[in-house]
């Protein structure tokens, strides 16, 4: 989504890595659980519905 030619996608790429940043991190070990597909998406920044997902940033 960074590299996308659309700046609002752009944007939004960037509003999410910040937004997973600022977020609170736990000293816990983080399961992953991949997040749920939706396949009727018509543009691939819709794949992943990303306000039922938690982001975090790396450890």
């Amino acid at each position: 989504m960074l590299f996308d030619d659309r700046d609002h996608i752009r944007e939004l790429a960037l509003r999410r890595i910040i937004k997973a940043r600022e977020a609170e991190s736990s000293t816990k070990r983080r399961i992953f659980k991949p997040p749920k597909i939706n396949f009727s998406a018509r543009d691939y920044t819709e794949i992943i519905v990303w306000h039922k997902c938690q982001v975090t940033p790396p450890p």
